[in-house]
């Protein structure tokens, strides 16, 4: 494979600035006062420490940027799911 054939499926996949749906569960309850760290995102409890952040993030570098966020509140990150494109 040559570095031409590499870029060519490269372009089949979504580009940076594509967003999306996501949803990450976290390990243990984050403190509402965590809340504004993460705007236009949902925060709710599920079942025996479990945290679940919901929403859209408009690119790669947003998700990055949350990812570092997330890395501050000491809480473990057990799933990313970014729904389906409709």
């Amino acid at each position: 494979m040559d570095h031409n054939d590499r870029h060519s499926h490269a372009e089949d996949k979504a580009t940076p600035t594509d967003g999306g749906l996501y949803t990450l569960q976290l390990e243990g309850h984050l403190s509402p006062r965590w809340a504004a760290l993460f705007p236009g995102m949902t925060l709710e409890f599920a079942g025996d420490a479990v945290t679940i952040l919901e929403g859209f993030i408009e690119d790669q570098a947003a998700l990055h940027a949350l990812f570092r966020t997330l890395r501050d509140t000491g809480l473990e990150i057990i799933s990313v799911v970014r729904a389906p494109p409709r």
